[in-house]
């Protein structure tokens, strides 16, 4: 091992040295190991609600989920292929259909392109 150069190299003219003499000190970070959004400064997306404040999100309407039945009938394709052809995953085209999803008006206009249609509201 005659060839290998063991000596310290010195960059911009300092050196670290270790401290030896100063005790070894740990904190605890706070928040830290959490995956939380508190005192980032960045305002927060969810809304506090009080226990008898109970608020339901939008859903596609049953008027809107039969008019999606009935054009994706009367253009031949299952929920499958409409769900390919608009390229989203079939669960969004299931959850439009049986109206369980929050209305997503890209995805709408999708469906429209898709079936030729339009939709009313």
């Amino acid at each position: 091992m005659n060839h290998q150069n063991w000596d310290t190299v010195i960059i911009n003219g300092k050196q670290a040295k270790p401290k030896r003499d100063a005790p070894l000190v740990s904190e605890k970070k706070i928040g830290g190991g959490k995956n939380s959004n508190h005192g980032n400064g960045l305002p927060s997306l969810t809304k506090k609600l009080d226990g008898d404040e109970i608020t339901s999100l939008p859903t596609v309407s049953k008027s809107l989920s039969q008019q999606i039945i009935t054009a994706r009938n009367q253009a031949g394709l299952t929920q499958k292929e409409l769900a390919q052809k608009i390229n989203e995953k079939i669960d969004i085209v299931k959850g439009y259909e049986s109206g369980e999803i929050i209305p997503n008006p890209n995805v709408t206009n999708k469906l429209q392109r898709a079936l030729n249609t339009t939709f009313s509201k």
